[in-house]
C-alpha cells in the first residue's frame, strides 16, 4: 500500500467502582476507565513523500469522549478518501500477471487470506 496512517489516542483515567473478588471464579479487577480526550495522526505516502501530510492533532477540551471518537472517525474517513483519490489518480497501475499467476487465479475457489 502506498499510504500508512499512524495514530494515537490520548486519554484521561477515571476511577471506577469495582466488584469485590470472588475466589470461586476468574476475574479482572477493573479500577479505572480510559476516557479519550484527544488524538493525533500522521499520513505517510511511501510512493511519493509529496503526498504525505503534516501531523494532525485534536484536543477535546470540554468535549465528551464520544465527541473525540466521532471526530477521529470523521478525520480518518476523510483521510482515507483523500488517499484513495491520490492512488486512483497517481498510482493506479495495471496488474501484471504471468500466465501461471493468471491460471492460479482463475482456478482458485477461496481467498488465501481467509
Amino acid at each position: 500500500m502506498p499510504f500508512s496512517i499512524f495514530a494515537d489516542f490520548e486519554t484521561l483515567t477515571k476511577k471506577i467502582d469495582t466488584c469485590h473478588q470472588n475466589n470461586d471464579k476468574s476475574y479482572t479487577d477493573s479500577y479505572q476507565e480510559h476516557q479519550p480526550c484527544g488524538f493525533g495522526y500522521k499520513v505517510i505516502c511511501h510512493e511519493d513523500r509529496s503526498y504525505s501530510k503534516p501531523f494532525q492533532y485534536y484536543r477535546g477540551g470540554g468535549s465528551s469522549s464520544e465527541d473525540v471518537i466521532k471526530k477521529f472517525i470523521e478525520n480518518i474517513n476523510r483521510e482515507a478518501e483523500s488517499c484513495k483519490e491520490v492512488i486512483k489518480k497517481h498510482f493506479n497501475k495495471p496488474l501484471i500477471m504471468s500466465a501461471e499467476n493468471e491460471l492460479d487465479f482463475q482456478k482458485s475457489t477461496k481467498c488465501y487470506i481467509l
